[in-house]
């Protein structure tokens, strides 16, 4: 290790060479969706890489002059190849340079960063100060690291792991003088303890308004919210605005305080108990949500041998979870003169009871995974749950039949 720090024999072809690999590298790498939002991309966004890099050529180099040229050469080089190599993958195309402008910032910086920081082989303890504005930008970005981890576990943990160990490794191997790198290890390691306990307890949110009050969504503070708390909390939040007339004008919206990455589900419900229901993907910054039809479908077009009907529905966890298999084909077979039946691939919810009488036109749930249509009146002694009815039922013969259901 110590031979990296002041051993390696970094000539200006290699500088240059390693500058291009090392853009052209990070560039494919930032090109790659599955890798968007992990420790393989964050080379192109956060130091920590090249803090290592600028450190690694200060180290080795003959003089102040000299530090600070290859330094500027190697971050001139390998920072633009890094968005031309993304050029062509980028829907912003060329237009992705306009990010550019802040690394080229850092760029023309690392001159006199350079310069100054040669003076870290010198062995004094005013080498130290010089090492430790760059171990303060090391301790922010393993905060941001641990704080994307916890919040898309596993996401950015190498990164985490990477910068705790810079800020250890520093200065263990750019001084000599024990002293120093005591005092140094001691700042690094505090660094750590004090970036991750402020993190740890003071957990990443993304705060963000996810549906608002308008004609497709209308609700008002009196409905309900709710979604599975480990992804956070939420709550309707009501805005005071000026209408176009300058009067007092109010609207609400679905507020939430994400706390983690994942899929889940928003329920609205109103307080005559009708509900709601969004399919949510929360991502890091960003969200997507979709309302999903409804579960409170009050009828079903059944079509049975091409004829169609209308299913009355029961309002039941029952229906609730058939609807969301729909649409669905089946055969449904002949039994005793006066239903037709058909064993599906899903369980269904019960709360089966013993209805005394069938009514023609009924459709019950045997079991949990029995549907079955009856085309007769009679009484009976076996339980059910029931699904619905079909009024105008004609009778059939014995035979099976296809049915389809599907939503209105």
């Amino acid at each position: 290790m110590k031979k990296l720090f002041g051993e390696l024999n970094l000539s200006w072809k290699k500088i240059i060479l390693s500058a291009i690999i090392i853009g052209i590298i990070v560039g494919l790498l930032n090109c790659v969706p599955a890798l968007f939002d992990t420790s393989f991309r964050d080379p192109a966004i956060y130091f920590t890489l090249w803090i290592l890099i600028g450190i690694l050529i200060i180290m080795n180099s003959k003089s102040n002059k000299e530090s600070a040229l290859k330094c500027f050469v190697f971050f001139l080089i390998s920072q633009p190849i890094i968005y031309l190599v993304e050029v062509p993958f980028n829907k912003l195309g060329w237009g992705i340079f306009v990010y550019y402008k802040w690394w080229f910032i850092w760029t023309l910086l690392t001159l006199p960063m350079g310069f100054i920081g040669y003076y870290m082989k010198k062995n004094k303890w005013w080498g130290l100060l010089i090492l430790l504005p760059m171990m303060g930008l090391l301790t922010e970005e393993i905060a941001g690291y641990l704080s994307g981890f916890i919040y898309s576990f596993p996401h950015h943990i190498l990164s985490y792991v990477f910068g705790c160990c810079s800020l250890i490794i520093y200065p263990l191997f750019i001084f000599d003088n024990k002293k120093i790198k005591v005092v140094g290890t001691i700042i690094g390691i505090l660094c750590i303890l004090v970036a991750s306990s402020i993190t740890i307890f003071n957990k990443p949110t993304y705060e963000t308004d996810i549906i608002c009050s308008k004609e497709e969504h209308p609700f008002d503070d009196t409905y309900k919210v709710s979604m599975d708390k480990q992804y956070g909390n939420i709550f309707i939040k009501k805005y005071e605005i000026k209408d176009e007339n300058g009067n007092d004008d109010s609207f609400f919206c679905v507020h939430t305080e994400f706390v983690k990455t994942g899929k889940t589900e928003v329920t609205l419900e109103s307080s005559d108990g009708n509900k709601e229901v969004y399919d949510l993907i929360i991502g890091n910054n960003t969200y997507d949500i979709e309302k999903r039809e409804s579960d409170n479908l009050k009828t079903l077009k059944i079509i049975i041998n091409n004829d169609e009907y209308e299913l009355e529905l029961e309002n039941n966890d029952t229906t609730k979870e058939l609807i969301k298999l729909l649409p669905k084909d089946y055969q449904m077979k002949e039994l005793n003169g006066n239903e037709k039946y058909v064993y599906i691939d899903e369980s269904l919810p019960t709360n089966s009871s013993n209805p005394g009488e069938i009514n023609k036109g009924d459709v019950m749930l045997y079991g949990d995974n029995c549907i079955v249509i009856f085309y007769k009146s009679f009484k009976t002694n076996y339980n059910y749950t029931k699904i619905g009815h079909i009024n105008n039922l004609p009778d059939f013969d014995k035979k099976d039949i296809t049915v389809k259901f599907e939503r209105e």
